[in-house]
């Protein structure tokens, strides 16, 4: 358990599942296919753009770094 067997064959980081390593390769690749509905500003993680969301919402709690 807690083997991480899925490799990137770009940047050679190992991943727990193929789904954490297809994720990840959007960084490599500059795909962005998430965007926000109220901006349109896009984003490659789904996590990204619900702290983006925030922005938005008024909420500006932890968006250091965005």
């Amino acid at each position: 358990s807690g083997e991480r067997l899925f490799k990137c064959d770009v940047c050679g980081k190992h991943f727990a599942t193929n789904e954490y390593l297809k994720c990840h390769k959007r960084c490599h690749m500059g795909a962005k296919p998430y965007k926000c509905e109220v901006c349109g500003k896009t984003f490659g993680l789904r996590a990204s753009l619900a702290q983006h969301s925030n922005v938005h919402a008024g909420n500006t709690a932890n968006l250091e770094g965005l």
